[in-house]
Parts: structure tokens; sequence; C-alpha cells
């Protein structure tokens, strides 16, 4: 039993290893190197062969972040684009902001309902501007919301966004970029959001700030890095989606039981075959920021990634969805249950050989401070590539990310550990078992 134990925990070790080294020595060879966009950005925004975007602001609870965000959206330096706000249940304070903003009047509106959803009850118009609708319907869940707005909207291509992301002039024109180069074979493509604020008026962060901005930054890296060589792929934790709506259309919209439904969407445009494409482009741009996000938020973006990758390796294992890349697959769930696992593993086998007799208790915090200073690296290789590239942080906002590297494994992945194997414990017993809806 303890020679099984030790082999497990060395076996672990050299994974996560391998894993860093391959990493940090890839973005050595990459950092420096600034991966501006070349795209001419003032040349797009005027020209008329842009591709119309329509963006969708599902508000499922009163937020005053709706009326910033509206007349953001409404300042965005692209040719044409609609926005669709799609109000759900007793939001009757966010209709008024909205309404006393942008002189919002009631509308008979006629749409084909090419997706089924919760009862609409009133369509608005702005008198202030045309490019803007409002819709009040019976709350169903946000899927229900983003469905909703794809009924309604006109354009080939479909933007959902959260109403407390903030960005700017540019950030459609970036997240456009993949969907503009090659209209007929991209289905979706991503932009990153990057959570937590490094600088504030103290010129100071919070920790939780910190470790939030940590895994943003872990997250471009994978984009970077990785996927760039791959056939297909799946988004990253946290970001802004552009879909094409004839193919949103086709899969019958974003499922209302999938643990992730932008997750399972990309799974499913990539596994069945789409008239007019199936790729998925995960891009490298910086779409926005989002503000530190509370601790519960956190716990459950852990358990529903950790639950939507389940669903998809299932789906695969059970033959859906076989025509995806293997390659893509298996980067996949290396990176989001075989080290998550590793490192869960090392500590638990670690302190249950030292509970039994096998080990020194001294053990345990040796592997807790070796995964620490490893993942702090990893963490330091991403933000070299951060810097390289346009937006990054400023020296001071750097040194307090560097400080609190080693640290992001104790508190913060740790906390996001304890949530992917509550996912994995439901997942396995029964409790929550969903699938992408694959056709």
């Amino acid at each position: 039993m303890l020679n099984v134990l030790t082999l497990s925990i060395l076996i672990a070790v050299a994974y996560l290893a391998i894993v860093a080294t391959i990493s940090i020595v890839a973005a050595l060879q990459t950092g420096g190197r600034r991966n501006d966009d070349n795209d001419d950005h003032h040349t797009l925004a005027v020209s008329r062969f842009t591709i119309p975007v329509s963006i969708i602001v599902p508000v499922p609870k009163p937020s005053a972040a709706v009326r910033r965000t509206v007349a953001s959206l409404l300042e965005l330096n692209y040719p044409e684009f609609e926005v669709i706000v799609v109000v759900e249940g007793q939001s009757g304070i966010v209709l008024k902001l909205l309404a006393r903003d942008w002189q919002l009047e009631p509308r008979e509106f006629f749409y084909r309902q090419t997706i089924n959803t919760a009862d609409v009850r009133r369509i608005y118009r702005s008198a202030r501007d045309s490019r803007l609708m409002v819709i009040d319907k019976i709350a169903h869940g946000p899927s229900d919301a983003l469905n909703c707005g794809v009924n309604v909207s006109r354009y080939r291509y479909i933007l959902p966004i959260a109403p407390e992301t903030t960005f700017d002039r540019d950030a459609l024109l970036r997240t456009m970029t993949a969907a503009l180069r090659d209209p007929a074979n991209v289905v979706g493509a991503s932009s990153h959001l990057e959570l937590g604020e490094c600088s504030t008026t103290t010129g100071t962060a919070t920790l939780a700030a910190l470790f939030q901005r940590l895994a943003s930054a872990r997250s471009m890296m994978d984009s970077r890095l990785g996927w760039r060589y791959l056939g297909a792929g799946l988004g990253p934790t946290g970001g802004v989606n552009v879909w094409r709506r004839d193919a949103v259309v086709k899969l019958r919209g974003f499922s209302a039981t999938a643990a992730d439904p932008d997750l399972d969407m990309m799974f499913r445009l990539q596994t069945n075959a789409l008239e007019g494409g199936g790729r998925f482009d995960r891009g490298t741009n910086v779409f926005g920021h989002v503000g530190p996000q509370q601790t519960r938020d956190t716990l459950k973006l852990g358990v529903r990634r950790q639950q939507a990758a389940l669903e998809i390796v299932s789906a695969w294992a059970r033959g859906r969805g076989r025509r995806f890349d293997l390659r893509t697959l298996a980067y996949f769930i290396g990176s989001e249950i075989l080290t998550p696992l590793a490192q869960v593993w090392i500590v638990a086998a670690t302190v249950f050989g030292a509970a039994a007799g096998w080990f020194a208790w001294t053990s345990v915090p040796l592997a807790i401070a070796l995964l620490s200073f490893g993942n702090a690296a990893v963490s330091n290789a991403a933000l070299l590539l951060r810097g390289s590239a346009a937006g990054g942080p400023e020296q001071g906002e750097l040194q307090q990310l560097v400080k609190a590297g080693p640290l992001d494994f104790v508190l913060y992945r740790a906390m996001l550990a304890a949530a992917r194997v509550m996912a994995i414990v439901r997942f396995a017993g029964g409790i929550t078992r969903r699938e992408p809806a694959v056709n």
C-alpha cells in the first residue's frame, strides 16, 4: 500500500512538473514578442463590408451597471450593430432607469420565434437611439434570455455580454477579428475578460482581486501557447463570445440544462455537421474587464466549469461528438480535469500517508510549498506573456501580482480545488447528471 501511494504521488508530481516546464519554456520563448493585432481598426470601423452584430445584454436581476453598459455599447467604434437588452422577471427598476435614459417607447414588433422561450411581455424601442431595443419577458433562466435575444436579433453574428463588463470603444472590433477574416467557417470566437483589479485609489488591491487577475493571465497564456496549435477550441474560463446566429439557431439555441451554456455551445457547434462551418476561434485579445468577484461567485464558477468539463468528456465517451479534434479534447481533459486532480491528490495522499504513519508530518507542508512555488512559476510565466501584449500590468501592479503568486495555490486555488471536487462528487453520484445536448 505504501509503495502504491508513493508511486502515485511521484507520478502526479512528474506530470505537473512536465506541464509546468513546457508552459514556462514556451512562455520564455514567446515572451517579449508583442502580440499586437495587425488589423487596421480605423479601416474596419468605417468599412461598409464589416459584418453587423447583434449585442444581447441579459439582465436577470436589478443592476445599476446596466445603464453604464448600454451607454458604452452604443458608443462602440463599429459600423453597424444593435443592442438588445433582455430584462427578466420583476425588474421594473431597470426598465424605469432605461426608459428615463433612452426614452423607451412600446412597439409592436413581429419576429419569428425560431427558439422556444418564455413569453415576452413587451418590447420597447429607444426614441433617442434606434439601435437600442429592450425586451421585458417572464424569467426563465439565463439561457432562455439569450435565446429570446437570438430570436429578436437581426444580424449574422450575436454577442452576449454581462452588464458588469467594462470595455473600450474598439472592443467589438477586436472580438470580431476572426469572424471578419473567415465568416463562412467561423461559428464562434472568444475574447478574454480580465477579472479583478490590481490598482485602486490607494495603489493596492485585495488578495482576491490579485488571485483572479493571475487566473486571467494563466487563461491568456493557455490561449496563446496552446490553442493556436490545435484544430478546434473550447473557450477560456470567463470571456466574451461571439456566435454566428444561423449556427446557434440550427442547434435550437443555448441549453437550459448544461452547467455552462457557452462551453456547451462551443462543443456542440464543433461536433455537429453544420453547413458553412464549424470552427471556434479562441482569441488572445482582451475584450474588457470585470471587477473582483465575491467568494461565493468564484466557488459557483469553479463548480460550474468542472461540471461542464465532465459533461463534455462524458458526451464524447458515449459516442457523441466523435468529430471533435482529439488533440483538443486531450488538452482540455489535461488542463480542466487531470491537472487540478493531480494537485489535489498530492496534498490528500501526503496527508493520508502522514496520518497512517508512513510519512513524516513535515512532508505535508513541503508538498504544499512545492506546489505553491511551482504554481507561482507558471503564473510568472503567464505574467511575462501578458506584459508583452497591450494593456499589461504596470510595474506596481506587477510587483503585487508576483508577491501574491506563492499564496495563490494555498488560498485561491485550494478553494477552487474544493469546488472542483464537489462537482466531481455530484457528477459521479448522479445528483446533477447533464450532458451537452448534442444533436
